[in-house]
């Protein structure tokens, strides 16, 4: 195929990629639209954001309702307070990461306090789903709900 892209990464650690290589041309490819190393830069590919991104968990796991981020059930200014706690004080983590993602963007960040105040004292629109009603999270990040007993989970 002409016209490729060409394909560089560099990596500090090969070792750790070096399940995902099979010889020098996964480093450095020719081209990703040459079909002859597309799969191995495929591979490559995917390990490296494994590797930055951390390991991505499935869309799913207990129901809650976003924003309820100290698992109370309620969602109202001391689950603000609770994210805030948590991020800069020291206090225990939520008990289901999702709901305290108030941003629904992977992360449980200062952000996500800000959004629940917004909305509680702004009238910003609704939370990301699942906001209103318990849910499963429609989203696949690398945050997890082992539990959320408000949802009976």
């Amino acid at each position: 195929m002409e016209g490729g892209i060409p394909a560089v990464l560099i990596y500090e650690d090969l070792e750790f990629l070096s399940p995902y290589m099979h010889s020098a041309l996964d480093i450095v490819g020719t081209s990703l639209n040459d079909g002859a190393h597309f799969e191995a830069n495929a591979r490559l590919a995917a390990a490296a954001i494994g590797a930055l991104a951390g390991p991505l968990r499935a869309a799913g796991g207990a129901p809650f309702r976003r924003d309820d981020g100290n698992a109370d059930g309620l969602i109202d200014l001391s689950d603000a307070i609770f994210v805030l706690g948590y991020l800069f004080l020291g206090g225990p983590p939520p008990a289901c990461s999702d709901a305290a993602d108030s941003s629904d963007d992977g992360r449980v960040d200062i952000a996500d306090a800000v959004a629940i105040l917004v909305r509680l004292f702004a009238g910003a629109g609704p939370a990301p789903e699942p906001a209103g009603a318990c849910g499963p999270d429609p989203t696949a990040d690398a945050l997890a709900c082992p539990a959320f007993p408000p949802c009976g989970g």
